[in-house]
């Protein structure tokens, strides 16, 4: 396989690999049907074979190549479809990615660049700079970052290990599930940081998703790392270290 770049990659035995049904040898046959049309069948297929429910298999990392090659030839607003699933398959704890650390750098640039130049709504934005946060590592962002799309986040209280659900936006708050008396909910109300005091992955969170002009996405950044107190044990805790504990156990 080689790229518009001139980049090459040996095709992979995909009878010898697995996706999430089975034999991997229906993937060239797919990966030939890459489509920049984020409406294409091709996307949903992809997904559910090789990043199915954010897990992945040992054909997973294969396809990056192929994610990256498609980028390269696409628009930069077109690339929104394979880079998030390349930033889901590197972001998966199960990924092994011995061998494409030269293509992981180069979809991280890749994604830099779209970033810089891009013309993207607030959502896709939220959706590449969590592959971004993929690509440098970086596997509770890389992995968790798009629920700020929804506004809603799993996460774990630091002190006694409550799985704790974190509502963002006009009500945002943490709450626990009362098992015993079902239906009912214990709150607490999250407060967001000032812009002006974050700092680190908060700071350059904020940056990025922001220059969407959404100045809603940015709010939910101050709510996503501010602080709340466990329903359970009434302890503060920083949103996004509880968000850290959920996702590394």
């Amino acid at each position: 396989m080689v790229d518009q770049s001139g980049h090459s990659w040996s095709q992979p035995d995909w009878k010898k690999l697995r996706h999430a049904y089975g034999s991997a040898e229906d993937l060239p046959e797919l990966l030939e049907e890459l489509d920049p049309d984020p409406e294409s069948f091709v996307w949903n297929e992809l997904w559910g074979r090789v990043c199915h429910q954010y897990s992945t298999f040992s054909a997973s990392p294969y396809v990056l190549p192929y994610l990256l090659a498609a980028a390269r030839g696409w628009e930069p607003e077109a690339r929104v479809m394979p880079l998030p699933l390349a930033g889901g398959i590197v972001a998966a704890p199960e990924t092994n990615l011995e061998g494409f650390t030269g293509v992981v750098e180069e979809l991280g640039l890749l994604t830099r660049s779209i970033l810089d130049n891009a013309n993207l709504g607030s959502q896709e934005r939220v959706y590449v700079v969590q592959a971004m946060m993929a690509f440098a590592g970086d596997r509770v962002w890389g992995h968790a970052l798009d629920r700020l799309n929804d506004g809603r986040f799993l996460a774990a209280c630091p002190t006694c290990r409550t799985q704790l659900y974190v509502v963002i936006g006009d009500d945002a708050s943490c709450y626990v599930e009362d098992r015993v008396r079902r239906g009912e909910e214990r709150r607490s109300v999250v407060t967001p940081v000032a812009p002006e005091t974050l700092d680190g992955t908060g700071l350059a969170l904020y940056t990025l998703c922001r220059a969407s002009a959404d100045p809603a996405v940015g709010t939910s950044i101050c709510q996503l790392f501010g602080r709340a107190t466990c329903p359970n044990c009434s302890q503060g805790f920083d949103v996004s270290e509880a968000v850290a504990a959920f996702e590394n156990p």
